[in-house]
């Protein structure tokens, strides 16, 4: 093509793509005048938490003593302006959902053999799971795009980027980055006089995985558009 210009300055419609038509529909109406900036809303991003501890102090005898620790977080929390911004049924909205949950145990055991000798027994276990997931599932095949994407986590909205104006699809894919802390810990304090000697060892083991999907992602800019000129010597 030479970049001739369509008549009427409208694109015949047997030249348009049928994917674009189809991720098309997903747009909101307009609710303000003219064909730029004629949307806006107003929303809000969910920011949820509950947690709790709890703990067990218990007296084994005059010479030792254990104790128990269990604290939980269930935290839940909207990135992209929520579902508001496009509807809360459209795929196509920038929003995700942002699991952020943790929980933590600790348990102690002391003992005395002497009035200056002490042993301490410490084990610890802490989980941190931070995560991102599209909220409505969707099979990109429903826009005309091939099966595969519809597989495994993939099954969101693609994402559609396009220079000048909003897109379509969510900010992010699936992924998740859990995160695992164990320690064990023992200590031995001897006091005598003005002097106390300590000495013990401590063993941490930290694991962290993560994981991502990838997003079915269309760029488009101006130069999208720009040639080649087949009239053109190359």
């Amino acid at each position: 093509y030479i970049r001739d210009p369509f008549a009427h300055n409208i694109i015949p419609q047997g030249m348009l793509n049928t994917v674009a038509l189809a991720a098309g529909k997903y747009y909101p109406s307009p609710n303000r005048p003219g064909i730029n900036g004629n949307y806006t809303a107003a929303t809000s991003s969910a920011a949820l938490e509950d947690a709790y501890t709890v703990r067990v102090d218990h007296n084994i005898s005059d010479k030792s003593r254990l104790y128990f620790r269990w604290s939980q977080k269930r935290e839940f929390l909207e990135n992209g302006g929520g579902p508001g911004f496009f509807g809360a049924g459209n795929s196509a909205g920038p929003w995700a959902y942002s699991p952020d949950n943790r929980l933590d145990w600790a348990g102690d055991y002391s003992h005395s053999f002497s009035p200056t000798t002490i042993m301490t027994l410490d084990l610890g276990f802490a989980r941190w799971v931070q995560g991102r997931k599209a909220p409505v599932p969707f099979l990109p095949s429903a826009l005309g795009l091939p099966t595969y994407l519809d597989s495994g986590n993939q099954s969101i909205f693609p994402t559609f980027s396009i220079a000048g104006m909003e897109g379509l699809g969510p900010i992010y894919g699936f992924n998740g980055a859990p995160q695992d802390i164990k320690s064990v810990a023992v200590g031995l304090s001897k006091t005598r006089g003005k002097h106390s000697v300590s000495l013990g060892f401590m063993f941490v083991d930290f694991l962290w995985n993560n994981y991502q999907s990838s997003i079915p992602l269309f760029g488009f800019s101006p130069g999208f558009s720009n040639g080649p000129d087949p009239t053109a010597a190359i």
